[in-house]
């Protein structure tokens, strides 16, 4: 299948940013996080550590309007990368504000 033959599984339109920020790992421990895209209704993350499918996160993001942003969501994907893991969160509740305002 070449590229033109795959769909994109995402629902909603991803808005590209570069928001710093963390949440508390199985250890209760504070560990930062950066988010390269988001949604209405989920996120991209880099991590420095694997996150199990279903781990249930309080994401906080700095943002410019916005700060701390806090969300709630669970890891659907989680992949080793050469400096670190890129994961993706689903938000238990959509956003209800401009992606606009978060970058």
């Amino acid at each position: 299948m070449n590229i033109q033959g795959l769909k994109n599984r995402r629902l909603f339109e991803r808005t590209p940013c570069a928001l710093l920020g963390d949440y508390n790992n199985s250890n209760h421990k504070a560990v930062g996080t950066k988010c390269y895209d988001i949604s209405t209704t989920g996120a991209g993350l880099f991590l420095f550590e694997r996150l199990a499918k279903g781990f249930e996160m309080q994401l906080n993001l700095i943002t410019k309007k916005i700060a701390p942003l806090s969300l709630a969501g669970k890891i659907c994907w989680c992949r080793k990368e050469a400096t670190g893991y890129r994961a993706g969160i689903a938000f238990n509740k959509s956003l209800n504000l401009p992606l606009e305002a978060l970058a």
